[in-house]
């Protein structure tokens, strides 16, 4: 089975992102791709902005909720992992920006 796992968005602006999910479903499946994964963004003690200021944890919170939908959308074919829920209490996985990986992050998001 063949399936793509996506970790990405926070540096992507929200008025976009639900295209952006769009874009990468419909590449995934012209790839033969059987499933995409995607996780959710971390929310918790995140102080992450992204360059030009076009994200913060506001945005990744309404990002999550259209990961949520377009899941709904593509009927299994998009499945999200609640990677911000299970990270939360982790600040040992992440840089003190809270979204960069330190080496547990990896070796957990793994």
């Amino acid at each position: 089975m063949h399936c793509g796992v996506m970790v990405t968005g926070y540096n992507d602006p929200g008025h976009q992102f639900d295209n952006a999910v769009d874009d990468i479903v419909r590449e995934a499946r012209l790839q033969g791709i059987e499933h995409v994964m995607w996780l959710t963004m971390r929310t918790a003690d995140v102080s992450y902005v992204s360059p030009e200021y076009r994200s913060n944890s506001y945005t990744f919170r309404d990002n999550n909720r259209i990961l949520l939908q377009k899941a709904v959308q593509y009927r299994g074919y998009l499945q999200v992992a609640d990677w911000a829920t299970y990270s939360a209490q982790r600040s040992d996985w992440v840089a003190a920006d809270g979204v960069h990986m330190t080496v547990a992050g990896g070796y957990a998001i793994t």
